[in-house]
């Protein structure tokens, strides 16, 4: 449009000679090129997703860095994202008429049928037990596990999936609805857990934990990472009606690692899978930290901070070239010979402040 109008101005009400005025409306043209407007923002996600899988977190969008930047709450599972996952199982108790064999055996029998990282634990623990035959294994997510043996009701998991009244332990095993054995889980913070939760406190971003364990390890967890904001005892579909909430307030990002935590990384704004994820909490997630170090988290944010300011300083180059040159064009100071050259110009200066961030960028967020 302003090209169509620098013609009929300088041809019709300036009374400029036709090669002219058709000259200076194909500068405008040339100017108005949107390369550099066009490269703004892929040469600075491209730095960003390169360092970041150098780093071991990859990114499946490239959208998710100015998704990042607008995150106001960040939610974190407890167990295996927060803590190191590498559990401590102890028995405490085992009722006098029933093998301890036999119950490692019912348990072992059990656990082979999830992929929670409890069960990984215990399998590790019982190499050298012999399964206990059992019918109708059926897992419930994020509560625990039944079957059948002997034609009684066997039952492995919380206080309320086995229909015991005692909560001091972690564990239960009940077989028709009496108390067989219960056992103690311990975790430990990993070591970089509270540097992350600080990181975050500082760019006041909200932090929450939610978690299947119960109510007093939940809070005794978020005392150390001094969270406010915490909920235990939650299963699959608490996380996500928790998310639902969240998200009709603030823009919210989920870090999870396990099956339990798949749909709330999928409805999260920017979902996190960290650790050695379940298959289906990597497919859910926009982003995917290899390995357990909770750090990386930090290091995440601070590349997205730096790709969005350089792609804001892209645009503003982009947009300031468009702003002087167009008017000087209209007005026949550029012919488009010399638009052309000023448009491969601004390419240039866009394109070398991506670089700048690819030499900048690794020293910036140590």
């Amino acid at each position: 449009a302003i090209s169509a109008l620098t013609f009929v101005i300088n041809y019709f009400l300036v009374d400029n000679k036709f090669p002219i005025s058709l000259e200076s409306s194909i500068a405008v043209l040339v100017i108005a090129c949107p390369c550099a407007m066009g490269l703004a923002t892929p040469t600075a996600v491209s730095v960003g997703l390169g360092l970041a899988a150098k780093m071991g977190i990859i990114v499946k969008k490239a959208s998710v860095f100015e998704e990042i930047n607008a995150i106001q709450t960040i939610v974190f599972d407890k167990t295996g994202t927060l803590t190191s996952g590498d559990l401590q199982i102890s028995m405490n108790d085992l009722d006098a008429n029933y093998d301890q064999e036999l119950v490692w055996g019912i348990i072992k029998s059990l656990e082979q049928r999830s992929n929670h990282p409890i069960a990984h634990r215990i399998l590790s623990l019982t190499d050298h037990v012999s399964e206990t035959p059992l019918e109708d294994i059926e897992e419930i997510k994020g509560r625990g596990l039944k079957a059948r043996h002997n034609n009684q009701e066997v039952k492995f998991g919380s206080a309320d999936f086995a229909a015991i009244s005692d909560n001091n332990a972690d564990l239960f095993l009940s077989i028709d609805g009496k108390l067989v054995a219960s056992f103690n889980v311990s975790d430990e913070l990993k070591n970089d857990a509270v540097e992350t939760i600080q990181f975050f406190a500082k760019k006041q971003i909200n932090t929450m934990m939610l978690s299947g364990d119960s109510q007093k390890k939940t809070a005794s967890a978020a005392a150390l990472l001094h969270i406010k904001d915490f909920k235990g005892g939650q299963l699959p579909e608490d996380k996500l009606a928790e998310l639902k909430q969240l998200k009709s307030n603030s823009k919210v990002a989920m870090i999870g690692d396990g099956i339990n935590d798949s749909p709330a990384l999928a409805l999260a704004d920017v979902g996190i899978s960290i650790g050695n994820s379940n298959a289906l909490a990597v497919d859910s997630a926009k982003v995917v930290i290899v390995g357990s170090k909770l750090g990386l988290l930090s290091q995440l944010f601070k590349i997205s901070d730096k790709v969005v300011q350089t792609i804001k300083q892209n645009l503003f180059w982009a947009f300031a070239y468009n702003l002087v040159a167009i008017p000087l064009a209209a007005a026949g100071y550029l012919d488009p010979m010399l638009a052309a050259l000023s448009m491969a110009f601004s390419d240039v200066i866009v394109i070398g402040n991506s670089l700048r961030l690819k030499m900048m960028l690794p020293s910036s967020i140590r």
